[in-house]
């Protein structure tokens, strides 16, 4: 494997070890500063501190474990088909889900599409309303 190609490789698994530890201050060092998150259902988020402070906030969820289905990397874009395992307000709940990065030296771009059906009952056991469509 060429050497950015398996660097850009080892972001995204230090980014998913971060999130399995619930380690934000890790995955904050993986973002660039005016690195771009954005959930597809909902408006993005700009900034590090912001996309930490996003992550730090979700009610209630007490584990999270990526299942690693499918990485296609082209170029600076990193693709990454998922299964999240949660574990949010005591209930185990399985969402899957599509990640495409942009990877320089840290992260620059995140987008996440999650399956809304799922999405929406999680949203929706932590007293959130997410219209889809």
């Amino acid at each position: 494997m060429e050497p950015e190609r398996e660097r850009r490789l080892a972001v995204l698994h230090a980014m998913v070890d971060a999130h399995q530890a619930l380690d934000w201050e890790r995955a904050g060092s993986l973002l660039d500063d005016d690195c771009v998150y954005q959930c597809m259902m909902a408006a993005p988020i700009s900034g590090r501190e912001a996309i930490v402070r996003a992550f730090q906030t979700i009610p209630g969820m007490t584990s999270i474990k990526f299942v690693m289905r499918n990485i296609v990397i082209d170029g600076e874009i990193v693709f990454f088909e998922r299964d999240d395992e949660l574990v949010v307000s005591g209930r185990n709940l399985i969402v899957p889900a599509v990640g495409v990065m942009r990877i320089r030296q840290r992260i620059a771009e995140w987008r996440e599409y999650f399956d809304s059906t799922e999405l929406s009952g999680l949203l929706a056991m932590q007293g959130h309303n997410l219209a889809i469509g």
